[in-house]
């Protein structure tokens, strides 16, 4: 599942910290709710300690790809790809990159995640995905 209330239901038995792809960050010593403050004195606070933007000149860079396809019925799609939950959707990956599939938890809807180490990987991966979504459609018709 997604969202920051199940993330913060997840960090209630294991993690010391949360976050979500929507920007949600959640610190389970502070709450277990989303604090966008709490994270921005924190923010401050780690700013005066050491520069920011040499760390991150140190993490490596990744392209994140997303597409969603109005499906109207992702959860057979989902079955039909082995998802055990649809929303939990499946993931595929190599060395240089991967792909999740998941159905949408709100929409008729199935949404298509990929990463890669080069914008070109993450748009291979993104290709791989529709076409595995698209061998799944078949099986259904």
């Amino acid at each position: 599942p997604v969202g920051d209330s199940f993330v913060s239901e997840e960090l209630l038995s294991w993690g010391d910290f949360g976050g979500e792809a929507s920007g949600s960050w959640i610190f389970p010593e502070h709450s277990y709710c989303p604090d966008g403050i709490y994270a921005a004195a924190l923010l401050c606070e780690i700013a005066s300690e050491w520069s920011i933007a040499e760390e991150l000149d140190r993490m490596p860079r990744y392209t994140l790809l997303r597409e969603s396809y109005r499906i109207g019925s992702p959860r057979e799609v989902m079955a039909a790809m082995g998802a055990d939950e649809p929303t939990h959707g499946v993931r595929f990956e190599d060395e240089d990159g991967w792909y999740l599939i998941r159905a949408s938890g709100t929409e008729p809807k199935v949404r298509i995640t990929a990463e890669g180490r080069t914008p070109a990987k993450a748009k291979e991966m993104l290709g791989l995905g529709h076409v595995a979504l698209e061998q799944a459609k078949r099986i259904l018709e």
